[in-house]
């Protein structure tokens, strides 16, 4: 029996079909000249579930009927097994293995995306880059051993051991060179061993998201073409109308759209999920339809659909200031010095840094000074300290040459924090930083006679 080749029907009308993203990512990738095998290689996909999957398409219409039979009774090539016998049969010293069920994804992964975003549950573009991830690795053993050397590779416990034992006696010996102020000692090797494994957490995951980044640009670009090909060339009332209503693949593709109508159509829709809000906020190119995004309180929380929307084009002040309002001074300021921007966004966003300044209270300017180490106090040029934040910084030690640095040169720093700054070990130190400080406006007189006197 010859191998089948699967073939659309002429004249398919997508929207009349209800498919699962599964289904619809498979009859995307029939074009009538690919055997079930070559399905199964394109796909990634077992040679069964791609079986199962065209039984589904045809039972539903989307395929004509196969000339030689069933797609049940396909023959599809098989490795042959080896080693065998004079006779052709298997050796039964050598059967091959039995086959090894996929292996779900990583629950510690998972738990941690589910945290970070509540409504993820209905994303129908993970469902299918888990299940064509879990195909790969039941075809092919390789990736389920290569998982389980990255999986071990990821805990580094002897080696944290080691780093907070060394932590530890470098606290113990700084101790015996303080000055008085004991917070900054403590909290300083916390900061550096967070630091540390946020880094390990991050290289271990680097792997996967690449992985899943080029997965979604590949089906990106396959909604995309569905667009093109198929949903661009009908009326806009049509469009419109299939937007409420379409699900699946159909529905992702309608948010390349350029017509804000539809866009608000698809925000209608009561499929629409974060999915589609990330094409939206990535693709679309006019300020109404970044309203119907923005509009959707539980999809415009979301932490990629607030990046997209940054790094678009046509967002406007209002859009900007409803998504980094609630943010601190610390985010925005890195949202400021973000390349994914264009510079429009990030002049705007510097100028939302400094009226934020103007009404935040003294601890979050002093936790900005701090985290920065004063690099922030580039973009706040001609902004004062108020009399809160002056006290919190002149409570703490200075242990960074930066920091000091890019204090002493700042206009508006008041004189209670260059006095601080001079009572420091590290200034006492360094003669430079003396100088450097004395040179300022605002430096008192006193200090700058007993600096001369010293």
């Amino acid at each position: 029996m010859s191998e089948w080749k699967p073939r659309v029907r002429p004249g398919l009308r997508w929207e009349t079909l209800s498919l699962d993203a599964a289904d619809g990512f498979l009859l995307s990738r029939i074009d009538g000249t690919t055997s079930v095998m070559g399905l199964s290689h394109l796909t990634g996909l077992p040679v069964a579930q791609v079986q199962e999957g065209l039984r589904r398409l045809r039972a539903s219409g989307a395929l004509d009927a196969d000339p030689v039979g069933d797609a049940a009774g396909v023959t599809v090539p098989t490795r042959s097994p080896s080693p065998v016998d004079h006779r052709g049969a298997p050796s039964p010293l050598r059967s091959p293995p039995p086959s090894k069920p996929a292996p779900r994804p990583a629950p510690a992964q998972g738990a941690a995306a589910d945290d970070d975003h509540d409504l993820f549950d209905g994303d129908d573009d993970e469902l299918v880059l888990r299940a064509e991830l879990a195909a790969l690795a039941a075809d092919d053993p390789s990736v389920e051993g290569d998982a389980t050397v990255e999986g071990d590779a990821v805990p580094a416990d002897p080696v944290r051991t080691h780093d907070a034992a060394d932590d530890a006696a470098d606290a113990r010996d700084g101790d015996e060179h303080k000055d008085g102020d004991e917070c900054e000692g403590e909290v300083a090797p916390d900061l550096e061993q967070s630091l540390e494994g946020d880094a390990e957490t991050d290289h271990a995951d680097d792997a996967e998201v690449g992985d899943d980044e080029e997965a979604a640009a590949l089906e990106e670009n396959n909604h995309r073409k569905l667009y093109e090909t198929t949903l661009r060339p009908l009326p806009e009332d049509e469009r419109t109308k299939l937007a409420r209503t379409a699900t699946g693949p159909t529905l992702l593709a309608l948010c390349f759209d350029p017509v804000p109508v539809v866009i608000g159509g698809i925000f209608e829709n009561p499929h629409c999920g974060f999915p589609h809000a990330r094409l939206v906020a990535r693709h679309h190119r006019t300020t109404h339809g970044l309203d119907d995004v923005l509009r959707r309180a539980e999809l415009a929380r979301d932490a990629q659909v607030q990046r997209y929307l940054l790094a678009n084009p046509m967002l406007n002040d209002a859009h900007l200031k409803r998504v980094l309002s609630p943010k601190r001074l610390d985010v925005i300021y890195k949202v400021a010095l973000s390349r994914d921007l264009p510079e429009k966004n990030r002049s705007k966003v510097r100028l939302i840094l400094r009226s934020k300044w103007s009404t935040a209270d003294g601890e979050a300017r002093a936790h900005l000074v701090f985290s920065t180490e004063g690099r922030a106090l580039t973009l706040l040029i001609g902004l004062p300290f108020d009399s809160q934040t002056t006290t919190l910084l002149c409570t703490r030690a200075y242990n960074s040459l930066i920091l000091i640095q890019n204090l002493a040169r700042f206009a508006s720093t008041p004189p209670p924090i260059l006095q601080h700054l001079m009572r420091q070990p590290l200034v006492k130190r360094t003669p430079h930083l003396r100088t450097l400080i004395a040179q300022h406006p605002n430096c008192p007189s006193d200090v700058k006679r007993k600096l001369r006197e010293m």
